[in-house]
């Protein structure tokens, strides 16, 4: 009878594998368009008499989850439907679906693995790209990995990807992409929590649906060769250091041969939580890659600066701080464009407040503002601030 009931109440103790959640949001956009200071949109190309520059628009969502170990196996999966709607810009309204399907497996005590999908389709209204008109864009993305352990510290791997990202209409086609990626890596971590990972990436990529530029470039299919070695440090009893460093060399695999660049990458991130209620993580990082906004470049450069800092007040009442400040260098691409469609520099400010009303329920409300500034005729400077507020549920 004692076995009995420490088995029921063992077994009604595990958390359900499948939940479901339910969500409303409503976001004031003050700047929709992302349209410099005095433009508005435009009357024939909206359908609008008089259109505005803010719009409301509510997001409304449903989806499920499920987590649920099995032996050695481990399956996860979680999928959202979402309606967004325009107040105003009612044209713009979409619906998408978003989510995962991930596989953790292992055999024996050497060899581990994942397989898994990823897709986000969301909406873009880009108004120097799209033409206020609706875009919808999806990545997709299925990945795979195998590790053997070859003792408690050391394990080697490969890792195998298929990337997509696609839109729906005519107007934003060349910024359509895919990509294969491979990867061979080696794993360090020892009991400590400490870990250094080195991996050797090759990408193929292709923008299928590029117009030719004066140097044939844009359309090129390429090859990213990417060297990376990444660890995870604990520097003491309150902080975490976080570092990346490598080199990516991208040229083209075609006799056209006009493509070629190369430079270092890196991210360094440092968390230091001087409570057990507050963190402060500090990021640097740059990045050399595709780039799917910019018509006139098929690569670019990132270089960014990030601080955020959360605190817990209370058990029910969190905030969050973000700031960031990014370029986008094009002159990586040297002949693909003309120098002034350069450096668009942006700065990125959000306070996020939770709230936990009850167990299953949860407040989220963003205020926002972000600048884009730079010498780029194709996207000029703007200004736009966002107030947003979030509720959730999710049964547990």
């Amino acid at each position: 009878m004692l076995l009995a009931a420490m088995s029921a109440s063992s077994l009604a103790a595990e958390p359900d594998p499948l939940n479901f959640l339910v969500g409303q949001s409503v976001t004031f956009d003050g700047n929709i368009f992302r349209l410099p200071e005095g433009v508005n949109p435009s009357a024939p190309e909206t359908g609008l008499t008089a259109p505005g520059r803010s719009d409301t628009i509510s997001r409304t969502y449903a989806g499920v989850n499920f987590d649920k170990p099995y032996s050695r196996q481990h399956l996860r999966a979680d999928f959202t439907a979402t309606h967004y709607a325009y107040q105003t810009f009612s044209y713009l309204d979409i619906n998408g679906i978003s989510g995962r399907a991930l596989w953790d497996a292992a055999l024996g005590a050497r060899w581990k693995g994942t397989l898994g999908y990823d897709r986000a389709q969301t909406p873009s209204t880009d108004a120097s790209q799209t033409g206020f008109r609706t875009s919808y864009l999806l990545n997709q993305r299925v990945a795979g990995d195998v590790n053997y352990r070859l003792n408690p510290a050391w394990s080697v791997g490969v890792a195998l990807a298929k990337v997509a990202n696609n839109y729906n209409n005519s107007v934003s086609t060349f910024r359509g992409y895919d990509a294969r990626l491979a990867d061979a890596h080696i794993t360090y971590g020892p009991s400590s929590g400490n870990q250094i990972h080195m991996l050797f990436r090759r990408t193929d990529g292709s923008y299928s649906n590029r117009v030719a530029s004066l140097t044939g470039s844009l359309t090129q299919p390429y090859a990213q060769d990417d060297v990376e070695v990444d660890a995870r440090w604990v520097v003491g009893g309150h902080s975490r250091a976080f570092g990346r460093v490598g080199y990516s060399n991208i040229h083209s695999i075609t006799p056209l041969g006009a493509r070629d660049l190369d430079g270092p990458t890196g991210r360094l991130a440092y968390d230091w939580t001087p409570t057990g209620r507050t963190t402060v993580g500090l990021a640097l990082r740059r990045e050399i890659g595709p780039q799917l906004q910019y018509v006139n470049a098929s690569f670019f450069t990132t270089s960014a600066a990030s601080i955020a800092v959360s605190s817990v007040l209370s058990p029910r009442l969190s905030v969050r701080g973000f700031v960031e400040s990014r370029s986008d260098d094009l002159s990586v691409e040297a002949g693909a464009f003309d120098s002034r469609l350069r450096n668009p520099y942006y700065t990125q400010y959000t306070l996020t407040g939770t709230w936990t009303l009850q167990r299953s329920l949860l407040l989220n409300v963003t205020v926002g503002h972000e600048t884009r500034k730079g010498n780029n005729p194709a996207f000029p400077p703007y200004d736009d601030n966002t107030v947003s507020a979030n509720l959730q549920f999710l049964s547990r």
